[in-house]
């Protein structure tokens, strides 16, 4: 059963030049050239199961916050169908529908009204809203005296309980401090196990990894994907590179050969050990090749290959780059990600304050990182990236997402991802006075 449809969803809004303008137009009715339309929305369909946790990402602008708001009732589409199925409970712009003379008590009566509970049920309610909200004596206060911090938590506090069977979040939790934004994901988590449906706009793309097992990716009003939260993280990263200048190519299912020169001159492959790792077929590639990765790999400190990597072990990531172009100071980097696809660790050569010469086309470099590995056992992936400032922008020359698989291993479990390797002291203290 599905607890959203969306079909064929459009949104037009009409732009004019200014308010005389506005004005006849709304009189006349009558298109004038005055007239700008802009589409927030495009021709979007999507369906979102019961029960699901999904994320929508995009870039400012593609009509992530429309959408909700269609969906929720407080705008109205020019075209096409919404479905909701259940009880709906949003927290989108701060603030919105809530009295900002009223107190935050009243705003809680009132909200409670408008989802049909009687005055009993919602006096029932108040102090686990309250006690949620946590906002002391402001709770008494009128609303248009709270923080962003404070309406966040008071709306949020309201929207779990009003018995939603839909939760719908628009970037709300951004504003909130760290231990609320804990207290909401751990509700997401209860939710979850109720069954209740969650959609939330974020621009924290390790949210959707995290907690999502669904995601929507929006571009210019349209949508360009629906799938598991990794494969619509990925995509996003490649939005974002083609916006800062890095064209994005197909995803080879094969490595990709090296290129030759710009001047025409054929380089030498300079392949050593890349048949020395199972790499993924189905690696995440993009990068206007400026420079290309020719390969990459995980050493121990004696220098051989490793795909099982033991805990606490010293290891060596190299990287080998050829330059296509001449290409100043590029900026290469490698990450490690879980398999939901969360970047757990990682650096690169900016970071790291070892800045790269300028190199020339046809040239050939090998960049090594050498780390203690800190991760706990499990299944983790390997990608490497080589970029470099361009206009005050960070432009990819390739990204090598996923580029293989990993395994670490240990003698002894460790809860979590890392191990921090602490250094244990202890000493007796004293003794206990005995209490008669």
């Amino acid at each position: 059963m599905n607890a959203v449809e969306v079909k064929n969803l459009t949104k037009i809004y009409r732009l004019y030049k200014g308010s005389r303008q506005q004005v006849k137009g709304f009189l006349t009715r009558k298109r004038t050239q005055q007239v700008h339309e802009a589409r927030a929305l495009d021709d979007v369909s999507f369906t979102i199961g019961k029960g699901k946790t999904v994320g929508i990402i995009g870039r400012n602008g593609s009509g992530k916050s429309t959408l909700l708001k269609i969906i929720t009732g407080v705008l109205r589409q020019t075209s096409g169908k919404t479905k909701v199925s259940g009880r709906v409970a949003a927290l989108l712009e701060l603030g919105a529908g809530f009295k900002v003379d009223f107190t935050g008590r009243d705003n809680v009566y009132m909200a409670g009204a408008i989802n049909g509970f009687e005055q009993n049920e919602i006096e029932q309610r108040i102090p686990e809203i309250e006690a949620f909200a946590d906002i002391g004596t402001y709770f008494d206060q009128p609303f248009k005296t709270y923080s962003s911090g404070m309406r966040a938590r008071l709306g949020f506090a309201v929207a779990i309980n009003v018995d939603p069977d839909i939760l719908i979040i628009d970037e709300a939790l951004a504003v909130g401090d760290d231990l609320f934004r804990i207290k909401c994901y751990q509700k997401f988590q209860e939710f979850q196990e109720k069954g209740i449906t969650i959609l939330f706009v974020t621009h924290a793309i390790n949210l959707v990894t995290t907690h999502c097992n669904e995601a929507l990716l929006l571009d210019k009003g349209k949508l360009v994907n629906q799938g598991s939260p990794k494969t619509i993280v990925d995509d996003y990263r490649r939005l974002l590179a083609a916006q800062n200048g890095s064209i994005t190519p197909k995803i080879s299912k094969q490595p990709v050969a090296p290129s030759s020169s710009s001047n025409g001159a054929n380089v030498s492959t300079g392949i050593e050990w890349r048949n020395n790792f199972k790499l993924n077929p189905n690696e995440n590639r993009y990068g206007n090749r400026r420079a290309e990765i020719l390969e990459a790999g995980i050493f121990t400190a004696g220098g051989e290959p490793a795909q099982i990597l033991t805990r606490s072990q010293e290891y060596v990531v190299k990287v080998k780059i050829q330059f296509n172009e001449d290409t100043p100071a590029p900026i290469v980097a490698f990450t490690l990600k879980d398999i939901k696809g969360t970047i757990l660790c990682g650096t690169n050569t900016f970071h790291q304050n070892t800045p790269l010469t300028d190199f020339a086309a046809g040239e050939i470099a090998l960049v090594t990182f050498r780390f203690t590995l800190l991760l706990n056992p499990g299944q983790y992936l390997f990608s490497a990236g080589v970029s470099g400032h361009e206009g005050g922008e960070i432009v990819v020359y390739d990204r090598r997402f996923d580029y293989f698989a990993l395994k670490v291993v240990a003698d002894q479990p460790r809860p979590g991802f890392f191990d921090p390797q602490a250094e244990i002291e202890w000493k007796r203290v004293g003794k206990a006075i005995e209490q008669k």
